[in-house]
């Protein structure tokens, strides 16, 4: 199994490239949140989620500071659309990985680590492409997350949503699906 070190990737923002090739082993331990502005940070890890990346990544920063994407080889148009987001000057960074090697775990735990050094968020989200942060706004999500004592784990209830089986999958209405 290939680590970041021997995969390697690359980092992209609005103005530059960087080969990562370290790898880290640990996340820094959480701090007391900054209570004037606390950071907040996303992290996804995607391959081939054009139908909704943007709508993620445009929904999401409604409440984030940054957010970080790693993406793996995609053959729908999913870093395109990424791309075009840096261009617009959304505050997303994309680590591009250059084989397909979909081992979520052992990569967000790397990448978290950087992600940590690199932003110093008082709160990191780790989302998948599909998944939107829910609060009124931004006031009630810091309300909410403050009650996380530092260098602990919060936990957010997700609603998900599915079509009905019997609608055609070009006619799908979404509807609420209460998970137990």
């Amino acid at each position: 199994m290939p680590n970041d070190a021997e995969v390697g990737l690359s980092f992209v923002n609005s103005s530059a490239t960087f080969d990562i090739l370290e790898t880290m082993d640990s996340i820094s331990s959480g701090s007391a949140p900054s209570t004037t502005n606390p950071t907040l940070v996303g992290l996804c890890m995607l391959q081939d989620e054009a139908d909704i990346i943007e709508y993620a990544v445009r929904a999401n920063l409604l409440l984030l500071d940054q957010f970080v994407l790693i993406v793996q080889p995609s053959s729908d148009g999913s870093l395109e659309i990424l791309d075009q987001l840096v261009h617009e000057g959304l505050s997303i960074t994309i680590w591009r990985r250059p084989i397909n090697y979909y081992a979520q775990t052992s990569v967000l735990t790397s990448i978290a680590a950087r992600v940590q050094d690199a932003f110093a968020p008082d709160f990191l989200f780790m989302l998948d492409a599909d998944e939107i942060l829910r609060a009124r706004n931004r006031e009630e999500l810091l309300e909410n997350l403050c009650q996380i004592p530092p260098g602990n784990v919060g936990e957010i209830p997700w609603k998900t949503y599915v079509a009905p089986e019997s609608t055609p999958d070009n006619k799908r209405r979404v509807r609420r699906h209460k998970m137990d």
